[in-house]
């Protein structure tokens, strides 16, 4: 007898192609549960310039709109969502074709990612999993520059939290994301929290052979795009105080990735700017280590991680590594100032086989706690734990 599978609906915000570390985390979601012979999954992408869904199911041509407990519903969510980012892409006709999908393909689960499809899983006939990529209060405190509308836009942002604690489980990408949520009404056990890293790590990565070739040394740093105020306040960062440090020393060379690049990375001859590139392994072939400043520091970045997984040397802010116990010197370098980070790319220099060794034990110690096994396990592991839940929201 064939067992019967679950019936997930995967939801998230549409975009031609995923350039950043939310997107890829969004695509490889839904990856890993259509590569799961256990489940059923079916998706649905919000175009939040349009307010329509983009799908592949049966087309709803006829969806009979008045319905007075549906509309009170809605209207009870639209004025509870405090945040506009949760609403921009939140209709009536949106909220009811979702409603339609869930009961006429019979949907256990509802997968929702990212706070502007957060009220579509909102429903009464099936359980809801919500993927947050940041504890938001904190970060918008840090983005705004003038206090009072910093404390106002955290203060909305923290409001919101009441719409995601409505979800069955919640997805957050860190530990330290765990301990904001945990706390975040007074260490109240309301929901149920687990931690899955960026799931684009489930994806089968092969480290690099490192090797120096001494006195040459090639570091990299990445950013997705440079119109992100932390991906722009960490390239300053190293342009303007690291890169002038390294003046002089013409075997060394830091290499810059991303979208929108500003011209002023051009005075220095040692740094070197590729704008977006489409293969990775160019990039990790190059690259012996990676440098990571700490700005404004919002949920998971794969700019820290990723090269961790590929065996590369990691020099960083120890906050950037999000709670996660990496350990300084044996499986990454700390670095908080631009003289620390200096000093960290001369010991590298001057040691080159001490700092392979750091590089490969900090490949092995990420496989053990955000490797593709992990990431496989808790994606299981959470929709286990949502059907064993015998309340629905």
């Amino acid at each position: 007898m064939n067992k019967k599978k679950l019936r997930v609906l995967f939801i998230a915000p549409y975009s031609k192609k995923a350039y950043g570390a939310e997107e890829q985390d969004i695509q490889w979601g839904l990856k890993i549960l259509k590569n799961d012979e256990e489940l059923k999954t079916f998706s649905m992408f919000l175009n939040l310039e349009e307010k329509k869904f983009e799908y592949s199911l049966k087309k709803y041509k006829n969806i009979s709109q008045i319905n007075i407990k549906m509309i009170f519903r809605f209207i009870l969510i639209y004025l509870s969502a405090f945040d506009n980012s949760m609403r921009q892409g939140f209709t009536y006709y949106n909220y009811l074709l979702v409603s339609k999908v869930i009961e006429d393909y019979k949907i256990d689960v509802v997968v929702t990612n990212t706070s502007s499809t957060l009220l579509y899983g909102i429903q009464r006939k099936a359980k809801h999993i919500y993927r947050s990529v940041s504890f938001e209060p904190i970060y918008v405190r840090k983005v705004v520059n003038n206090l009072p509308k910093a404390m106002a836009h955290s203060f909305i942002k923290y409001l919101s939290l009441l719409q995601e604690f409505k979800a069955d489980l919640i997805l957050v990408i860190s530990p330290r994301d765990k301990k904001y949520y945990s706390q975040a009404l007074f260490n109240l056990p309301i929901k149920k929290l687990i931690v899955i890293p960026l799931r684009q790590f489930a994806q089968q990565i092969e480290p690099k052979t490192n090797t120096i070739k001494t006195p040459k040394l090639d570091i990299g740093f990445m950013g997705s795009t440079y119109s992100v105020l932390h991906n722009k306040r960490s390239f300053d960062f190293i342009i303007n105080k690291v890169a002038p440090l390294l003046k002089g020393k013409s075997n060394i060379t830091l290499n810059i990735y991303g979208r929108k690049v500003l011209d002023k990375s051009k005075k220095y001859s040692n740094v070197k700017i590729h704008n977006w590139v489409d293969n990775i392994n160019d990039i990790y072939s190059l690259n012996n280590c990676f440098v990571v400043p700490y700005f404004l520091a919002s949920g998971m970045q794969s700019k820290v991680f990723e090269p961790l997984l590929f065996g590369k040397i990691l020099i960083c802010d120890p906050r950037v590594l999000s709670g996660f116990k990496f350990i300084a010197f044996k499986h990454y370098i700390p670095a908080r100032d631009a003289e620390e980070f200096y000093k960290a790319i001369i010991w590298i220099q001057d040691n080159p086989i001490k700092a392979i060794k750091i590089g490969e034990n900090g490949c092995l110690f990420a496989q053990k706690i955000i490797g593709p096994k992990v990431i496989k396990f808790q994606m299981k592991h959470a929709l286990e734990t949502v059907m064993g839940s015998k309340e629905n929201i």
